[in-house]
């Protein structure tokens, strides 16, 4: 019985992600991984990326394949937002166009609401700072 004991329990929710494959991993992504996230955000083709970063296209696949399951997330509009809010991306660096956002299937109105009023936001403190220099 002693080895029942010291068992672990996981709550629904942690078993569903399990079960699911989609459980984030605690640990930072990697800095290829970092690169190859920002140039989909930026929307560049998995074939563009590939070029960009001289591999080829399935080892490309393979590593956002790889970056969806590390992130937990089940598409790439969900894998940057998650990167994101980890700190690992900042999306106000990678464009300022909010409207580019628009591209992304999945891509909740509240979330593209919440990037749009972002971007003004940190235009109209660049606008202030230029005032005040």
């Amino acid at each position: 019985m002693a080895r029942y004991e010291q068992a672990s329990y996981f709550t629904p929710e942690q078993f569903a992600s399990f079960s699911a494959g989609r459980y984030e991993s605690i640990e930072p992504l990697q800095p290829d991984q970092i690169e190859i996230l920002t140039s989909v955000a930026k929307g560049l083709s998995t074939a563009e990326i590939a070029s960009l970063l001289k591999k080829r296209g399935s080892t490309i696949r393979n590593k956002r394949s790889g970056i969806l399951k590390h992130l937990g997330a089940t598409n790439s509009t969900q894998a940057i937002f998650r990167a994101n809010t980890r700190g690992e991306i900042n999306l106000l660096e990678v464009t300022d166009d909010y409207q580019h956002w628009s591209r992304f299937r999945y891509l909740e109105e509240s979330s593209l609401n919440w990037l749009h009023c972002s971007i003004k936001e940190l235009q109209q403190t660049v606008n202030i700072v230029k005032v005040k220099n």
